[in-house]
């Protein structure tokens, strides 16, 4: 669809599935499902689709991840990584602590070692995705202390 001038189109609603259950455009969807080669874009080996939305699927290699976590951007800041342990749209499969040992693994290996405080990854046990409780005022505290 994308490659066909369509992505801002709506994806056929079966594929909504993929992505939360939500409706979304080609081009949100390639963002999300990327870097794997999906239907809905067809295969041409000269076009890399990295997913630039795509920061936490499980299928993402050890290189992917580093590009991620390295990125200036992140260098040098207090980071915060919160993952839901009753996360409604991780699929069943999906290790989380080893997932959250990558992602801080990715983030330490290339940040500046004179960073004194505020690197935080955790798994909030019985959270959901949007972490809807009082947890959420407690963590606004802890950032704002940072």
């Amino acid at each position: 669809m994308i490659e066909e001038g369509k992505s801002e189109e709506l994806v056929p609603i079966e594929y909504s599935q993929y992505v939360g259950g939500t409706p979304c455009s080609a081009y949100r969807f390639a963002s999300l499902a990327a870097p794997g080669v999906h239907p809905l874009v067809s295969f041409d080996p000269n076009l890399t689709l990295k997913g630039d939305d795509d920061f936490f699927s499980s299928d993402l290699s050890q290189n992917r991840l580093k590009e991620i976590w390295g990125h200036p951007a992140w260098r040098d800041v207090p980071v915060m990584v919160l993952y839901s342990g009753d996360d409604q749209y991780v699929p069943g499969f999906v290790d989380k602590p080893s997932m959250l040992q990558k992602w801080e693994w990715s983030y330490r290996s290339q940040i500046n070692e004179s960073l004194p405080t505020g690197i935080l990854f955790e798994i909030l046990s019985d959270a959901n995705h949007e972490i809807a409780d009082e947890r959420l005022f407690r963590l606004c505290g802890v950032l704002n202390s940072c």
